[in-house]
């Protein structure tokens, strides 16, 4: 939506980073960003307390009064767990998952909030496949009450790993129609996900000590795992390393196997300054367009309703739109109106010329009528008057004369003009009994236009 803003709030356990981002013609921009480093120790509802202090600086700096706000929290807060249910089910999706949460998250209903992600849908099947989203009530509500003691109201919360699905399925350019796995490097870590047709179809967040010297090889082993369900699969499968030099022992170790296309991706390519605030961007693209994960773990009832001010801009501006529109067909048709009047009136000048060329055009059969009169009167001999009236008569009317040359002392007639086909003339003038010896002096030439230009010769009979 043009002309609307939104806030991404990254929050993980040694820093919170905040994308702040604008809608324009153009797409999302980045406005302004920051990262705020937490100290190590401090428990959930400082780390809460911390988090609005910063959120209100931030909006104060930016001088900032409404905006969607957008929290991600770290990967490992957060269970996801695979499900298939029947496709009988998704009328009532939300409803049905309230009595299945107890077969994939070890806590109770009261305890958890939860989303999910329609992954795909088999029908011939009649089979929906979800990716469950639960994290534990107790992990963001000391976030959610910031409303109350700061002021500061959340419009959803979600992992860090959809935002950052969302980042790469939208500034990307990707089409999302092809698979591939993302290797996305935060600080103690690695998050490997799967983003398929622009969804997070797989994450897991591994800490590099938990693997230990195995770590290389169980990264290979896992993203090989991922491929296993995926259809039409052929060649190797590709790899985007995010925030990972070339030099790394882990990208070294799996280009080394065939089954891997690694490619690099690069941030500041497409304007963003760095690695660390792809969450948070992907998290304020929610406030802006849609996206193609629509997680959100913060309970309807909870979230702070977007604001309608970009909507009332936008209404105002396409009214603005119509009014010109109109003043513009307004202005056309007088303007056509105008131009109207003016051709009538050339018009009727036009006539009055008319009226005179028929004029002019008796007179002429005044003087013709008068030649034939005077012509008996003549010496029998032939005279150029004689020729230039068999031209006139013989020459169709498709053809025309720009110049006519008579030499008195051999009888020789040059002619010269433009016609449909110059090589029609030769046998018209050839039957007329005051001409012989018809040829043509000069090679025909065309006009772009399509006409011919000639030159003939032709001798006047004594």
């Amino acid at each position: 939506m043009f002309f609307q803003s939104s806030l991404g709030i990254d929050l993980q356990e040694s820093a919170i980073i905040i994308a702040y981002l604008k809608a324009s013609f153009k797409g999302a921009k980045l406005a302004d960003h920051d990262l705020y480093p937490i100290e190590e120790g401090l428990s959930i509802q400082e780390r809460a307390e911390l988090l609005g202090r910063v959120v209100k600086e931030f909006l104060a700096r930016n001088k900032i009064s409404s905006v969607p706000l957008f929290l991600g929290i770290p990967r490992e807060a957060v269970i996801l767990r695979y499900m298939e249910l029947p496709m009988a089910l998704k009328e009532n999706l939300k409803g049905s998952l309230q009595y299945e949460l107890e077969k994939y998250v070890p806590f109770p209903p009261d305890e958890i909030y939860f989303d999910y992600q329609v992954i795909s849908e088999d029908k011939k099947g009649e089979k929906l496949r979800l990716l469950l989203y639960t994290v534990k009530r107790e992990a963001i509500d000391p976030y959610i009450s910031l409303n109350r003691t700061s002021g500061v109201k959340f419009s959803g919360i979600e992992v860090c790993s959809t935002a950052v699905a969302n980042f790469f399925a939208v500034s990307t350019g990707s089409d999302g129609t092809v698979p591939y796995g993302l290797i996305y490097a935060r600080q103690g870590g690695i998050e490997i996900d799967l983003l398929d047709s622009g969804l997070l179809a797989y994450s897991r967040s591994v800490d590099e000590a938990q693997w230990g010297a195995d770590f290389h090889s169980q990264v290979s082993k896992t993203l090989k795992r991922v491929t296993e369900d995926l259809k039409d699969q052929e060649g190797p499968f590709k790899v985007v390393a995010c925030n990972l030099g070339r030099e790394n022992p882990l990208i070294g170790h799996l280009q080394e196997d065939e089954a891997f296309d690694v490619r690099f991706f690069d941030a500041p390519s497409i304007g963003v300054p760095s690695y660390d605030i792809i969450p948070a961007y992907g998290l304020a693209l929610k406030g802006i367009q849609e996206v193609p994960t629509g997680v959100n773990l913060l309970p309807e009832e909870m979230r702070k309703k977007p604001s309608r001010a970009g909507y009332y801009v936008m209404f105002g501006l396409a009214g603005l739109s119509l009014f010109l529109a109109l003043a513009w067909i307004g202005g056309a048709i007088f303007n056509t109106q105008r131009y109207i009047k003016r051709l009538d009136t050339e018009v009727d000048r036009l006539k009055v010329e008319a009226t005179k060329l028929q004029q002019i055009k008796g007179e002429i059969g005044n003087i013709e009528h008068q030649i034939d009169v005077l012509e008996p009167l003549r010496r029998n001999s032939l005279t150029v008057l004689d020729a230039i009236k068999e031209l006139s008569v013989t020459i169709p009317k498709n053809a025309w004369l720009l110049r006519v040359t008579y030499s008195d002392k051999d009888k020789k007639i040059q002619i010269e003009g433009w016609a449909d086909s110059a090589s029609e003339l030769i046998p018209l003038l050839d039957n007329s009994p005051l001409f012989s010896g018809v040829g043509f002096l000069s090679t025909i030439t065309r006009s772009p236009a399509g006409k011919e230009r000639f030159r003939i010769g032709l001798d006047l009979e004594r």
